[in-house]
């Protein structure tokens, strides 16, 4: 077991643990991690900015994928396998009766004219008698549908985050805040030590004679007896302990709020901070 000059010893080697390092390390952290949180936040702003400024056709190519395009005319369109649409795509183009035709001019004839583009019209359709005219699409056809289609997603997209931002954006904010690092360093030592020692001493002695006559004879006897008894103990315990221990904490307690930051379109069209 270790002497009790151990506790002592860990005592002369705090310098070790490196506290002053641990310390300086939570605060670098805490400081990184809201000066990266600041930054997230004006980047996703000048992010927002940039979008809410940009023209609708400008908008739609960063802003709408092909997907949303292909998921919008399987929605409205469904072809006759699952996840497919009767409009096809440019290297398949499918067919679409006229009742198809009716509705897709209906939702789409305001995008087609915004981009100068012609959509098949219903009367281009045609069938037997006694059926449902139907018309073979073109690639150029579906090429037109889909840039139609991308035009729908995005204007209602883009006016929608317009709407959003000139509402205001809401950042959060650091008011103040506590660092707290703590080290709680506690050494024990004992030491005992108990000694016990036992002496016992005993001695006897006896002695004896007899004398007799029988048969014409005489007999004489004796005896002696001794006795000696020495016990010796000796009993002896020692316990030699210490004890060291170290806790390092570390706190971090911030308040934040929201704070809450108006736009306005500025006088190019754009939208900027206000005033």
């Amino acid at each position: 077991m270790p002497p009790a000059s151990d506790a002592v010893d860990n005592a002369t080697r705090l310098d070790e643990i490196e506290f002053p390092e641990f310390t300086s390390k939570l605060i670098e952290d805490t400081f990184n991690a809201i000066v990266t949180s600041m930054i997230r936040q004006q980047e996703a702003y000048a992010d927002l900015v940039e979008k809410v400024s940009m023209s609708v056709s400008e908008f739609e190519q960063e802003a709408v994928i092909d997907r949303d395009v292909t998921d919008w005319l399987i929605g409205k369109f469904p072809g006759e396998e699952s996840g497919t649409t009767a409009v096809g795509t440019t290297d398949e183009p499918g067919t679409l009766t006229k009742t198809d035709l009716e509705i897709l001019n209906r939702k789409l004839g305001d995008e087609a004219e915004e981009l100068n583009l012609t959509l098949p019209a219903p009367d281009d359709a045609s069938g037997s008698e006694g059926e449902e005219p139907t018309l073979e699409l073109s690639g150029e056809q579906v090429t037109t549908i889909r840039k139609c289609v991308r035009r729908d997603i995005a204007g209602p997209r883009l006016e929608a985050l317009k709407d959003l931002v000139s509402q205001g954006i809401v950042r959060v904010v650091v008011d103040d805040g506590t660092i707290e690092t703590k080290l709680n360093f506690n050494t024990n030592a004992s030491e005992y030590t108990r000694q016990t020692d036992t002496e016992y001493d005993r001695s006897s002695t006896s002695a004896g004679a007899n004398a007799g006559l029988s048969l014409g004879s005489f007999n004489v006897g004796g005896y002696a007896n001794h006795h000696n008894t020495s016990v010796s103990t000796m009993t002896k315990r020692e316990m030699s302990s210490s004890e060291a221990s170290v806790d390092i904490m570390g706190r971090v307690e911030i308040n934040i709020r929201g704070d809450y930051q108006p736009l306005r379109p500025n006088e190019g069209g754009g939208f900027g901070e206000s005033e």
